[in-house]
């Protein structure tokens, strides 16, 4: 069985034999959420964040995150 290390080797390989063959560029996060402002667990939800699960139909993922919001909300701030 290939260990982590092992797999990312072969992929990375076969990334580049791709690219020489098929002269082209690959992005393997196209298509995720990269601003770290709208993928936090923070309890803090983005219009934008929310706006590309529910055009994913990230519907279930969407949920949590607004449970998540709304108990960060609810919970009392303590100050030391």
């Amino acid at each position: 069985m290939l260990q982590s290390h092992q797999l990312l080797e072969a992929l990375q390989i076969q990334k580049f034999s791709l690219k020489q063959q098929y002269d082209v560029a690959f992005d393997f996060m196209e298509g995720f959420i990269i601003r770290e402002e709208d993928y936090s667990i923070d309890g803090i939800l983005t219009p934008f964040a929310i706006e590309e699960f529910l055009s994913r139909s990230k519907l279930n993922e969407l949920h949590d995150l607004l449970l998540n919001a709304e108990e960060a909300v609810s919970e009392p701030c303590t100050q030391s």
